[in-house]
């Protein structure tokens, strides 16, 4: 891989997780006004799509979504699912 492509990469990962740990602050503070939320399966493809680092700095942080055994599971599962890509590439290459 080039580097420019790495550096692309990388750069949509820290935006995509940086935009993860945002929305589990906004859902929170949304959660404290009891104004309508930012629904689950959002937070969760924005894990699916690399932020998952950023969500779960967000569940840590702001204390947003530790009691979700559910949520937990989701997230979980994306970091199963990235592990094994991820693997499979290593092996492959």
């Amino acid at each position: 891989m080039n580097t420019s492509l790495e550096g692309l990469i990388l750069t949509c990962l820290l935006v995509i997780n940086v935009a993860g740990l945002v929305v589990m602050y906004v859902d929170k503070r949304m959660a404290r006004l009891a104004v309508s939320r930012i629904p689950e399966r959002w937070i969760l493809s924005i894990c699916l799509l690399g932020g998952t680092l950023g969500v779960i700095l967000g569940m840590f942080v702001f204390h947003h979504k530790n009691k979700k055994r559910n949520f937990q599971l989701g997230v979980l599962t994306v970091v199963a699912f990235h592990v094994t890509i991820l693997v499979s590439l290593v092996l492959n290459h």
